[in-house]
């Protein structure tokens, strides 16, 4: 007859074999990596779902042999980037306005140039000179 556990006792279960999980982890990349290696993305994100899972900081800190001040630095960067990703970037691609071509201060006139503006960002591409 199968023994059943009761939600909170499965979530210790689940929680403890995550810890174990990534414990293991972090020890194969100690064991095959320089002691001052950076921590890959990987393992700072599966850190970061343990937390979020529900597995307390110190317990996580105590079995991968990081700091609360690296877990405390993922967190932090992982939102800017979860910011940075919500700003899409769109190519805006901009008509002739005028029939002019006016000329840029290198003598070429702007109208053989294309330009792309993405962002802050501009990349202007234009005949060579020869």
């Amino acid at each position: 007859m199968a023994v059943s556990l009761s939600p909170s006792r499965a979530l210790c279960t689940a929680n403890t074999s995550r810890l174990d999980h990534l414990a293991h982890r972090f020890a194969e990349f100690r064991r095959t990596h320089s002691k001052h290696a950076r921590i890959p993305d990987s393992l700072r994100r599966a850190v970061l779902m343990a937390l979020n899972a529900g597995l307390s900081s110190g317990e996580v800190c105590r079995a991968c042999r990081i700091t609360q001040t690296q877990i405390h630095y993922w967190q932090f960067h992982q939102g800017r980037k979860r910011e940075a990703a919500d700003v899409q970037l769109t190519p805006q691609v901009f008509p002739v306005v005028h029939d002019i071509t006016p000329m840029e201060h290198d003598g070429w006139p702007h109208s053989d140039a294309l330009e792309l503006r993405c962002g802050p960002w501009s990349i202007c591409i234009r005949p060579i000179q020869g």
